[in-house]
């Protein structure tokens, strides 16, 4: 069994119900053109009625384009699965916009009784539809490009956060070098401590020689000159 499509089935309900809501909206008009609202409280009771008559419709048609705008969602998320063609997900929803403009039109003019007009314009024929159309299709496109703007801002901000992060470990090696260079000084500056005190007890040694071989020396010359005396007695 073939699965029916279930926009068609709301449209067909959508469709039907805007047929009503036109011969209550024509019934409306004719009271208030003929001035038969002001005559007797019988015929302000049946324009009332008629109101929340066209309100209620109203309200019921409201629903059912909720419920064909979900189905377009739904067909646009997955078209592969619904084997729907693009020309005929714009004729939904062109008849969305169609029903909508309908509805919305028809509340103004009962909830603004001093702007009643004469005669009732189908949207979809009328200029109002085209420039609705054209502004859906200029916001669209506004979409598109705040989008664009988004994934180049986003591509902007990844490179700097990668530089950020380069940055922060060029930071973190100099740190590392700074401890080395550091920790070099110390290594240079207790080697120069130690060759100076090194040196200072090389020259304690040498001194401490000079003055032994002086003292030799001067014993060496008091045995000769004891010997020569001896020699001389």
């Amino acid at each position: 069994m073939e699965d029916i499509d279930p926009f068609n089935t709301v449209r067909e309900e959508v469709e039907s119900s805007i047929v009503n809501l036109k011969s209550l909206y024509d019934q409306w008009m004719g009271r208030i053109n003929s001035g038969s609202s002001s005559n007797s409280q019988n015929s302000k009771r049946e324009l009332n009625q008629l109101e929340l008559n066209m309100t209620e419709l109203i309200e019921n048609i409201d629903m059912d384009i909720v419920d064909l705008e979900q189905t377009i969602q739904i067909v646009e998320s997955n078209e592969q699965k619904f084997n729907i063609s693009p020309s005929e997900i714009q004729k939904r929803k062109q008849f969305v916009s169609y029903a909508r403009n309908t509805i919305m039109n028809i509340q103004k003019i009962i909830q603004e009784p001093k702007k009643k007009q004469s005669s009732f314009t189908d949207p979809l024929t009328s200029s109002s539809y085209s420039n609705n159309s054209r502004m859906d299709n200029e916001h669209r496109h506004q979409q598109l490009l705040l989008q664009e703007q988004n994934e180049a801002m986003d591509d902007v901000l990844g490179t700097v956060y990668n530089m950020k992060e380069i940055a922060r470990t060029m930071n973190h090696e100099l740190d590392d070098q700074a401890g080395l260079l550091q920790e070099f000084e110390e290594d240079v500056d207790n080697t120069a401590l130690n060759l100076s005190s090194a040196r200072r007890r090389l020259d304690k040694i040498v001194d401490s020689n000079d003055y032994t071989s002086c003292t030799l020396l001067f014993v060496i010359i008091a045995l000769f000159i004891l010997f020569l005396i001896v020699l001389a007695i």
